[in-house]
């Protein structure tokens, strides 16, 4: 009969459709499995491709399109983040319109713009509406900061953004609602203590994050903290230790590495600096502040052509390519660039010009310059390059300027 034929038809296509279905979970079970494989064996690219395949497969298996909204676009995420394609996670999010549908979302892409150097497209954003307030009209300060507490990570980026912006204000009022609402917790007396760095008193910074390290020996940021305020006061073997503690309880993180490196160098102990930061790029990969502190300690041998080198990878990172990439370094000075990379640009000014290459150091000493008009080294390194070139005039002119922002300046990098 038609109806029993119409009945086979549908339960043929049913069982069609549930082998698909196994099908594609048995490939994304292996895909898994695979990405897991390249990412620990530092594969970026290859577990990338596996990464986006994961994904297509995820989006063509329709029986599953609920599941692709949350889970499967957190899956992405986090691949993501493992692989620190961080501009990839911010295009990602945005055009499948994560950001408000969760915390967690709203984390990875406020880690990225973190990451990316993006301070002020963080403070911008809303969020207010992800922290569960429902039917909770007279909600108290210490309920919203429990919940906040819950996502520390966030917390804490949300802090070294407003110290990196120098909105004192605001970390002033944060840090006190903390102490108020939470005195037990260590995140508040180290947010204390960030509000005391922000605005150079020392003395009152270091009390803090002394306080916080002491409640909780394991937090890694508290002591990564101390060793900033230490480094601040010139107090470089504490400072070291406290960079050394801070790679104990932060295992598989860049910073205290680079760091304890930079202190070395301080200490002028090339080699020990030159092997921590090298420990520093093995845990972070491609990092365009490992590879210009790299570079510096290049610079600082008189290996202009290493320091060159390392100089250039960093700009290319802080832009966003990857290092190996083929990129007309001249042409990515027309692009925006954070102010944040004003050092870079104005290193690679300054190494251009110790190897001969003056028009190409006055073209960075003039990105150098708009990014931070008053900058003294800039306008010694215009006046040094322009005397090199016979343009005695304008080098005096340069050289005037500098010594006007600052009289006690003595050229002797020159």
């Amino acid at each position: 009969s038609v109806s029993s034929h119409e009945e086979s038809k549908s339960n043929q296509s049913s069982s069609i459709s549930v082998a698909d279905e196994v099908s594609i979970s048995t490939q994304i079970k292996t895909i898994d499995k695979l990405i897991k494989k390249y990412l620990q064996t530092s594969q970026r690219k290859t577990a990338l491709f596996w990464i986006d395949k994961r994904f297509s497969l995820c989006q063509s298996n329709v029986n599953c399109a609920s599941f692709i909204d949350m889970a499967e676009f957190l899956k992405v995420i986090i691949a993501l983040s493992a692989v620190d394609e961080w501009t990839r996670i911010i295009t990602f999010v945005k055009q499948n319109d994560l950001i408000m549908k969760h915390v967690v979302f709203a984390y990875y892409y406020v880690n990225a713009l973190y990451h990316r150097k993006l301070y002020e497209e963080i403070l911008k954003l809303k969020l207010n509406s992800l922290v569960n307030v429902t039917n909770s009209y007279f909600l108290t300060f210490k309920l919203f900061f429990y919940e906040c507490i819950k996502f520390k990570d966030c917390l804490l980026v949300h802090i070294a953004t407003l110290v990196l912006l120098q909105k004192h204000q605001d970390l002033f009022i944060l840090g006190h609602k903390l102490v108020d609402t939470l005195p037990d917790n260590e995140l508040s007396w180290y947010t204390v203590g960030c509000y005391y760095y922000s605005i150079r008193n020392y003395a009152l910074a270091k009390n803090f994050f002394n306080k916080c390290t002491m409640m909780k020996p394991s937090f890694g940021e508290g002591w990564l903290a101390f060793g900033h305020v230490l480094t601040a006061e010139s107090e470089h073997e504490q400072a070291t230790n406290c960079y050394l503690r801070a790679s104990r309880v932060h295992e598989g993180c860049f910073e205290p590495f680079m760091y304890a490196g930079l202190e070395y160098a301080y200490a002028n102990s090339i080699k020990l600096a030159q092997e921590f930061l090298k420990d520093s790029a093995e845990h972070a990969d491609q990092n365009a502040l490992v590879l210009h502190e790299q570079a510096c300690i290049f610079y600082m041998n008189k290996d202009y052509d290493s320091a060159d080198e390392y100089f250039t990878k960093a700009l290319k990172v802080a832009y966003g390519f990857g290092v190996s990439d083929k990129v007309d370094i001249a042409s990515l000075l027309h692009l925006t660039l954070s102010n944040f990379w004003e050092p870079l640009i104005n290193n690679l000014a300054h190494i251009r010009r110790r190897k001969g290459k003056h028009d190409e150091s006055l073209k960075f000493y003039q990105k150098s310059l708009t990014m931070r008009p008053r900058n003294a080294a800039a306008l010694c390194g215009m006046a040094a390059t322009y005397a090199s070139l016979g343009e005695f005039e304008l080098a005096v002119r340069f050289f005037n300027d500098a010594l006007g922002v600052s009289p006690q300046n003595q050229l002797s990098i020159f």
